[in-house]
């Protein structure tokens, strides 16, 4: 401990004497200096992936889809419109959840894929009662929908039919930022992707649950 060593608090210069003004200006203008790009880079890694990053990657990295049609009406998205994917499964997420993230486009004559929304979902499932958390994101971050669509399974893990039930979430409300933060810390900051053991299995990914 620091109070059972009290030299280590002793200055440089009691250590090794008085320091020549010159040589340390000299010595100060001689080192690299980070610049302001590197500052911004290195508080941007600090802090996580903005979402304008994670769009991109997505766009990069992620898999061509489309909303079924039900879950496109609630979401407010077309019925067919384009999508990229990309999904991380439960056994890579340390709170036990499958994860999808979409991110919605428009295809303008000649101007190829405008991004216009993000769609986070995160499935959970407990025995066989199967919960689903929808967000749609405007890109500038902001809440526009959120709802929860609970569902029954059966024993070889198909959706039971009439058993979907869809309960609507106030965007402002604490509870739901709340929720979406715990979203948005696993895609931008990495959180809760500790490895956990195999578990049973889970709903069908968002594209298939979707239709």
């Amino acid at each position: 401990m620091l109070s059972a060593l009290p030299h280590l608090t002793l200055s440089i210069v009691s250590l090794f004497g008085p320091v020549n003004a010159e040589a340390a200006e000299a010595l100060a203008a001689n080192t690299p200096q980070p610049t302001l790009t590197e500052k911004l880079d290195k508080k941007a890694r600090s802090q996580g992936m903005s979402l304008e990053a994670l769009v991109r990657k997505i766009l990069n990295e992620g898999e061509d889809d489309s909303f079924g049609k039900f879950i496109g009406n609630f979401l407010g998205v077309p019925d067919g419109a384009p999508i990229k994917l990309k999904q991380v499964a439960r056994e890579k997420s340390a709170d036990n959840r499958n994860r999808s993230c979409a991110v919605v486009g428009q295809e303008p004559a000649g101007h190829g894929f405008k991004p216009v929304c993000l769609v986070f979902l995160a499935q959970s499932l407990n025995g066989l009662d199967g919960e689903s958390h929808y967000f749609r994101v405007a890109p500038d971050g902001s809440l526009e929908t959120s709802f929860i669509s609970r569902m029954k399974f059966d024993e070889s893990g198909k959706p039971v039919r009439g058993s979907g039930v869809k309960t609507d979430l106030d965007v402002n409300a604490p509870e739901t930022k709340a929720l979406l933060q715990h979203e948005l810390d696993f895609w931008l900051k990495g959180k809760y992707r500790h490895k956990t053991a195999a578990a049973p299995a889970a709903a069908a990914p968002v594209a298939a649950a979707a239709r």
